[in-house]
């Protein structure tokens, strides 16, 4: 038992703790009593006490930094969540699929339905091709790795193209794969 009178009871010990009526001293001995397991009545005391404690309070919400943080440490999944403005997908959280062409493959990375557009990755293999397609609405493409090719215009590593709706482009060729990030129009059935 702490440093207190000895006719003290681990109960108001206890209620002292909690009212902050204990010396500095008293305090770190009693707290050390109990995690040491060495003050079982002054703990079974406390226990019921702390849950109401607990139960009374309001919650109250992290900044977006220490919820990122706590979030992370215990390795809740924090991807495809808004947190304030932001909006996060981790890579792990997130898987590639199929394009319905062979050798291509796509990320989706965030649908804006309020806007019509949706931003994704499409990964080609080396020697793939993409059919000549119209483009409903504004299409953008930036190159990340590789070489992109329609026709006579061959897009490397850094370059943008822009396809305004109504154009229609001949094949996408990459002769040594490619790697672009795409932001285009939403289908009609992805806006339902």
């Amino acid at each position: 038992m702490p440093n207190e009178p000895n006719s003290i009871s681990s109960s108001d010990f206890a209620i002292r703790y909690l009212t902050g009526e204990l010396s500095e001293d008293a305090r770190v001995e009693f707290e050390r009593s109990i995690a040491n397991g060495e003050n079982a009545d002054a703990a079974k005391f406390l226990s019921p006490v702390l849950k109401a404690i607990v139960d009374a309070s309001k919650p109250i919400e992290p900044s977006p930094a220490i919820r990122a943080k706590v979030m992370q440490a215990i390795g809740e999944e924090y991807s495809n969540k808004f947190t304030n403005d932001y909006f996060v997908q981790r890579d792990d959280a997130s898987h590639w699929e199929d394009f319905g062409v062979p050798g291509v493959t796509m990320r989706m990375l965030f649908v804006d339905r309020e806007n019509r557009t949706k931003k994704f990755l499409v990964r080609m293999q080396p020697g793939c091709e993409i059919p000549e397609h119209p483009h409903d609405d504004d299409e953008e493409c930036f190159i990340i790795e590789g070489d992109l090719r329609s026709d006579e215009l061959v897009l490397m590593p850094g370059d943008f193209m822009r396809a305004p709706a109504g154009s229609h482009h001949g094949r996408l060729f990459s002769k040594t794969g490619c790697l672009m990030l795409v932001t285009a129009g939403l289908d009609e059935h992805e806006l339902n």
